[in-house]
């Protein structure tokens, strides 16, 4: 976990902003966030929420969330229409970076993602954790981290890679969506899930008596994110994000959303 204690306070002490609050957008600005006349946001859809993650709704089917709620607050400031693209893991939204499938996302930033993605300040603490069976003996990560437990895991998902790094005694299973991680904790096949502890609080409610662990094995911070070489954007989405952290609709958002487990990060310096 040190590497990536290290990479987030690096991402918010190398990010100081001039500003409070995001400036009118300049037609550079609009042509790097929204090339096509609309603004396209990438976003990561699954069935629990969290800061990053949005849901379908049950009734219409469109995702909803903290990155929906943002993502429209975006397009509105910009002056165009919106557009998001979902993707079932921010690893396959990250993939489609370079393919040139959206303008702007919101996700977890890390050291492998960086080397396609340029990040804001972060607007939420993210913490990865674990989810265990009512029937547990386990109460600390120490104890998850043992030979012989099994750890359920999303296979795209950045956690699943935290977990292999930062692990040393557990085996880490990927599993390819969430439903089938749900079915192993349910059966006995893993002794624990690892994920953010917000999208956890989720998954504990589809496993009645599951229980999420205190303490966390990986820190990270969620972030807006372009692709690499656009500046312009890369300065707005800064002040942009700095002023919906001050304004309070990260909160109000993140409130939404039923999102409570983390933290709001905390504004960065003005120079």
């Amino acid at each position: 976990m040190k590497h990536a204690l290290e990479f987030l306070a690096a991402l918010m002490a190398c990010t100081a902003l001039h500003a409070a609050a995001a400036n009118p957008p300049t037609a550079e600005t609009k042509s790097e966030l929204a090339p096509q006349g609309t603004l396209r946001v990438g976003i990561a859809v699954g069935i629990a929420p969290s800061a990053f993650r949005a849901v379908r709704d049950r009734v219409t089917g469109e995702p909803r969330g903290v990155t929906v709620d943002l993502a429209n607050i975006l397009a509105k400031k910009l002056g165009v229409s919106l557009q998001l693209v979902p993707f079932d893991s921010p690893a396959a939204l990250t993939n489609a970076a370079n393919a040139g499938a959206w303008d702007v996302a919101f996700v977890p930033a890390n050291v492998e993602r960086a080397k396609v993605l340029d990040f804001t300040p972060p607007y939420y603490l993210y913490e990865a954790a674990f989810l265990v069976r009512s029937a547990s003996r386990m109460r600390t990560v120490a104890q998850v981290d043992s030979a012989g437990v099994r750890i359920g895991a999303l296979a795209t998902s950045t956690t699943l890679h935290n977990a292999w790094r930062e692990l040393k005694k557990a085996s880490v299973v990927p599993f390819g969506s969430e439903a089938q991680l749900v079915e192993a904790l349910r059966t006995g096949k893993v002794e624990a899930v690892a994920m953010g502890r917000d999208s956890l609080k989720g998954i504990a409610a589809k496993v009645p008596g599951s229980r999420v662990l205190q303490g966390e094995f990986h820190a990270a911070g969620v972030a807006a994110a372009v692709p690499k070489n656009h500046p312009a954007a890369l300065s707005y989405l800064r002040d942009f994000i700095e002023e919906q952290k001050a304004s309070g609709e990260v909160q109000k958002a993140l409130d939404a959303a039923g999102v409570s487990a983390g933290t709001i990060a905390p504004p960065v310096a003005s120079q």
